[in-house]
């Protein structure tokens, strides 16, 4: 677990962080499969697949929809340009 509930009430940080505890990753687990990717070379030279838990899968529904995810990619363009003073149009 990360320090995410540091500025909280301890007592209240503390219920969360145990009941988060059951189904957040910890910081290594949330690592591992980005630390897989980037150096193992069982899967050198792998590309266009989706990987969860250091294995290939399928992505969710949401993962799947090309809609959503142009509203998406035109959203997070919108965010960072008005950041960054650049547009993409």
């Amino acid at each position: 677990m990360t320090s995410l509930w540091r500025h909280f009430n301890s007592y209240l940080a503390g219920a969360v962080s145990a009941l988060a505890s059951y189904f957040i990753k910890t910081i290594p687990q949330g690592a591992a499969t980005t630390c897989y990717l980037a150096l193992s070379p069982q899967v050198a030279g792998v590309t266009g697949e989706y990987f969860r838990n250091c294995n290939i899968t399928k992505p969710s529904s949401f993962g799947q929809d090309s809609e959503l995810a142009k509203k998406v990619w035109d959203f997070s363009t919108k965010l960072t340009d008005s950041h960054s003073g650049k547009s993409h149009s």
